[in-house]
């Protein structure tokens, strides 16, 4: 089992864990996504161009069924390191893109169309990636 670290977080106070976990964290998630067919799984740390979060974690699905699949397994993971998402999980919707914030990372998961159309990876592309070799 993982290193823990509880989460008192809310929106409005830094109570990140540490580097160190944050990065196994983030690597581990990163793996299971692109494990479970999560395509052009990317990792980015964006601690040095974000006030907001330390990592965002991004990953192409294919279906709601499979959306809801990958969320059962972060939550899984987070289970490991007794982290709770910040505002919930709500339930993967037609929109096509789901979106988890456990604070220190935020997790996106989007279909192809969404993710082609939003550009993320451009977006923070001053971002480090850290997990991921997908280039546009």
């Amino acid at each position: 089992m993982a290193d823990t670290w509880r989460s008192d977080c809310s929106p409005v106070t830094d109570c990140r864990p540490d580097e160190e976990l944050q990065r196994s964290f983030v690597e581990r998630a990163a793996k299971l996504l692109a494990d479970a067919q999560a395509k052009d799984t990317v990792a980015i740390d964006v601690r040095e161009v974000s006030g907001v979060t330390d990592y965002l974690l991004i990953g192409t699905v294919n279906s709601l069924a499979h959306v809801q699949g990958l969320v059962d397994q972060i939550r899984d993971l987070t289970a490991e390191y007794d982290i709770e998402p910040l505002s919930g999980v709500k339930r993967p919707t037609e929109v096509g893109w789901t979106l988890v914030d456990y604070g220190f990372v935020v997790v996106h998961l989007m279909t192809r169309s969404v993710r082609e159309f939003y550009e993320l990876e451009k977006l923070w592309f001053s971002g480090t990636r850290v997990y991921g070799d997908y280039e546009r």
